[in-house]
């Protein structure tokens, strides 16, 4: 990797952005203030990079800041990770940065490490770059600084930056008729390589079907992709398309009679807690079956403590 990538990875590293994160372990005192701290610092810091603002990127960083990176060479010193980064945007204008945030974890006042993953992206339509990161950040009294970023190569490729915009899915959600009741549940596999759906169909008190949904990014056909499996013995395959709050799945599968089956089904998202789902233009072994009007499901509350 060239000289001038490592500053972009230096972000990495930092993990500042406004991205999703997974698992904090609060500062004993005032751990929402800290929280909220380094979040808004990776608001600012993510806004300046990618906007090519070298200089509001370096002054993030503590005066005496080291980056490590992968191949052992060390950036030392606020000026020269200044110097890095201006030369960094000078020769790959247009870098853009996404990242998941894994951990934080505070070691006592003032201390916090933070583990993640990023993806440096040089040119619109270029696969992006990954990597992963661990860095120091300490509590100078004028606020959060990094003072040390180590570059770590990624283990496992994770394609969340695909699927991030699915992430609304993640939970328990239902729908209750007036002689039905539908459940889904969905969680995000270790890596977040894939969003897991399972769902459960109840009519008159009686378990009608139940089954499972994995989500995932197809390298290929470079779109996100879905695979269904039923406890009747179905299964069925699916391709997503964004189109704004809806998202639309052109659906193939076989029924367990062996029958061939297709619709088009549309999620569309309303608010955190809310969204609907449709079902048109099916086909049910050659012949038409008719749509499925628009349910609203809603996220299930937690049970009481």
């Amino acid at each position: 990797m060239s000289k001038y990538l490592f500053p972009a990875l230096v972000l990495a590293a930092a993990g500042f952005s406004a991205c999703c994160l997974t698992s904090v372990a609060d500062e004993p005192s005032q751990p929402q203030e800290n929280q909220a701290a380094i979040q808004q610092s990776a608001e600012k810091f993510t806004k300046a990079f990618n906007a090519g603002d070298a200089a509001t990127i370096a002054a993030q960083f503590t005066e005496n800041a080291e980056y490590l990176s992968q191949d052992g060479s060390v950036i030392a010193g606020r000026e020269a990770i200044l110097e890095d980064f201006t030369e960094t945007f000078k020769q790959s204008p247009g870098l853009k940065i996404e990242t998941t945030i894994e951990s934080i974890r505070f070691l006592g006042k003032g201390v916090a490490i933070e583990k993640g993953t990023t993806w440096v992206t040089r040119k619109e339509g270029e696969e992006p770059i990954q990597s992963g990161y661990a860095v120091l950040h300490v509590n100078t009294g004028e606020g959060w600084q990094i003072a040390h970023v180590r570059e770590i190569a990624a283990l496992q490729h994770s394609n969340y930056h695909r699927l991030k915009e699915l992430e609304w899915m993640v939970g328990e959600w239902v729908d209750e008729g007036s002689d039905s009741l539908v459940v889904t549940s969905c969680r995000w596999s270790k890596n977040k390589n894939f969003l897991l759906r399972s769902f459960k169909v109840r009519m008159a008190g009686r378990n009608e079907l139940e089954g499972t949904t994995r989500i995932g990014w197809d390298p290929e056909a470079k779109q996100i992709r879905s695979w269904t499996f039923d406890n009747a013995g179905g299964f069925a395959q699916g391709f997503w398309t964004n189109d704004g709050d809806r998202w639309i799945i052109k659906m193939t599968g076989i029924i367990n009679d062996g029958q061939t089956a297709s619709a088009t089904n549309v999620f569309t998202f309303i608010d955190g807690n809310t969204y609907t789902w449709q079902s048109v233009d099916r086909i049910l072994g050659g012949e038409v079956s008719p749509n499925i009007e628009e349910i609203t499901i809603v996220r299930q509350a937690p049970p009481p403590h």
